[in-house]
């Protein structure tokens, strides 16, 4: 791993529910990057696992989003605000129009509401339906594209992998053989898998976007659900494709 780059993975425990999601912070020096956000209503959870990464929010000078899904997004209005003036916003540009307001969220309908509010506990419909009005648009600064790498931390490669939704990113930190897959890959119990089918907008697209990881030196993974994992992640990622 570069010795000049930390990577941390934010463990941000939502209160709406008995689970936990995982964005990244990536240092190098002074500069700070942020890799996704959290939940709407959750900015309180949010600053919390910062703190405990031993990030101050000033310090974050950009953010990269793998997508528009409001778990990724929610708490951007209240991030822009602690960060102060400069801070910049990336997005695949097929993602911006939708965060930027232009059009309606994909995932964001009131039939997905309603289905998302009958699967969760009566005790909890309130609070997730509360979340769902609280989703924001904001400005995006900077649009990404398949194949544009970033300057920072020593090199991050940019992936389109449309799928779970147009836009999705995926993120490959070149000398830290470290992938940030946003929701392409998941981790549970310590085991790399696909996609959830469920939320997933075109699974067939998305086991194909997987094909663009099958070259890479990957020995890291940090999964926005479900967390760390590492051993054999090319070989895994190509089964998760072939299946």
């Amino acid at each position: 791993m570069n010795e000049g780059t930390k990577i941390r993975m934010l463990d941000v425990q939502l209160t709406f529910m008995p689970m936990s999601v995982h964005p990244v912070v990536i240092t190098d020096g002074d500069s700070a990057t942020l890799v996704d956000t959290a939940y709407p209503g959750q900015f309180p959870a949010f600053l919390r696992a910062l703190a405990a990464a031993g990030v101050n929010p000033a310090d974050i000078k950009r953010v990269v989003l793998t997508h528009q899904d409001l778990d990724h997004i929610g708490v951007m209005r209240e991030l822009m605000e602690a960060c102060g003036e400069g801070l910049e916003v990336y997005a695949h540009l097929f993602e911006k129009q939708y965060i930027e307001g232009a059009r309606p969220y994909l995932k964001i309908t009131p039939e997905r509401i309603a289905t998302r509010l009958k699967a969760v506990p009566e005790e909890r419909r309130s609070a997730v339906a509360e979340m769902y009005g609280a989703v924001p648009n904001f400005a995006v600064t900077h649009t990404l594209n398949d194949g544009d790498r970033l300057p920072f931390h020593g090199g991050i490669q940019v992936i389109h992998t449309p799928g779970h939704t147009p836009g999705h990113l995926s993120l490959f930190l070149e000398e830290d053989r470290a992938l940030i897959p946003g929701d392409e890959l998941r981790v549970e119990n310590s085991c790399l898998v696909g996609p959830s089918v469920e939320h997933t907008l075109e699974m067939p697209e998305a086991l194909q976007s997987m094909q663009k990881l099958f070259g890479l030196e990957i020995d890291h993974v940090y999964s926005f659900h479900g967390g760390y994992c590492t051993g054999g992640i090319p070989e895994r990622i190509r089964e998760i494709a072939r299946n």
